[in-house]
């Protein structure tokens, strides 16, 4: 995606991963004197909800974790022609099964002066230490949220210090209700301490006694966000994020909601998808559990004038 202006002296572009997080160049205008990149990597995955038998206990997934933000300004005239670009693909999200499956992390984004390379010697930019981390399977035990992308330091990247920049923590998902039953623990998607890409919320864990409770919410923030409600009781899919672009809004993203149980009989339900950068929601816990949903695609938005 692409935009300029009426007279073709600026611009914005926003390149988003593939599955396989494949490397795409971009031309720098002969126009730009300044250029701006923001990256996130791709969202973790949520853990898939424990199935067995009715009677026992059976706990949701976790929320998958969320990218941190690294944005940098360079003047125009220390880039090359190409730069290239990995954007980080997302962290698929966990399978349901007795012990549900962990979800797995979001890959890192790259913005490299060789294509193909991640060597530090290379890199202009990468998105942290370490990508958002899966939401853990639920089992007897409620699965607990995957670990926040980490923080991008300027030795990750050598020619980082051609421009100026900042960098910060994503968000860790939430776990999943609590062993004695309970719904998915809501998530607050904005957070004045960490980035703008918001974690995965757990799903919904079912007690010995079947009964049957909600995956975790996301709950508005910002006055710009919407609620995203957790997957009802009794196998609700839990809600997809939603990512927030300019020039409308400023660049965030919800995760997905948790999924709901399913105590008695039937499937529970499954995590939402999140947003760009975002945690996938936990599966709830049931006879059949449900699914983790994925970790949102990694992000290049790169501004010139």
């Amino acid at each position: 995606m692409f935009a300029f202006d009426g007279e073709g002296r600026s611009g914005i572009w926003i390149i988003t991963a593939d599955v396989a997080g494949t490397w795409q160049p971009w031309y720098k205008p002969t126009w730009a004197s300044i250029v701006t990149f923001v990256i996130g990597s791709g969202g973790g995955g949520g853990g898939g909800g424990s199935t067995n038998a009715a009677g026992t206990v059976r706990g949701g997934g976790g929320g998958g974790g969320s990218s941190g933000v690294v944005r940098a300004t360079f003047a125009a005239a220390v880039l090359p022609d190409i730069i290239w670009l990995r954007p980080g693909p997302r962290g698929v999200g966990g399978a349901p099964g007795a012990t549900g499956t962990t979800g797995a992390s979001g890959g890192l984004t790259y913005v490299s002066n060789t294509p193909g390379s991640t060597a530090g010697v290379d890199l202009f930019l990468v998105s942290g230490a370490a990508g958002p981390v899966g939401g853990v399977g639920g089992s007897t035990s409620a699965g607990t949220g995957g670990a926040a992308g980490t923080v991008s330091t300027i030795s990750q990247a050598t020619f980082s210090c051609l421009g100026s920049w900042n960098a910060i923590v994503g968000q860790t998902g939430s776990s999943a209700g609590a062993v004695g039953g309970a719904a998915g623990v809501n998530v607050n998607p904005l957070n004045a301490s960490a980035s703008s890409f918001g974690p995965g919320s757990g799903g919904g864990t079912t007690p010995a006694a079947n009964t049957n409770f909600a995956g975790g919410a996301q709950n508005a923030g910002g006055g710009i966000m919407k609620l995203l409600s957790g997957g009802a009781a009794g196998g609700g899919h839990g809600s997809g994020g939603i990512t927030y672009m300019p020039p409308q809004f400023p660049l965030m993203a919800n995760g997905g909601a948790g999924g709901g149980t399913n105590g008695a009989a039937g499937v529970a339900g499954n995590g939402g998808n999140g947003g760009y950068c975002s945690g996938g929601g936990g599966g709830g816990g049931g006879v059949t559990g449900g699914r983790g949903g994925d970790g949102g695609p990694g992000l290049v938005l790169i501004t010139a004038s």
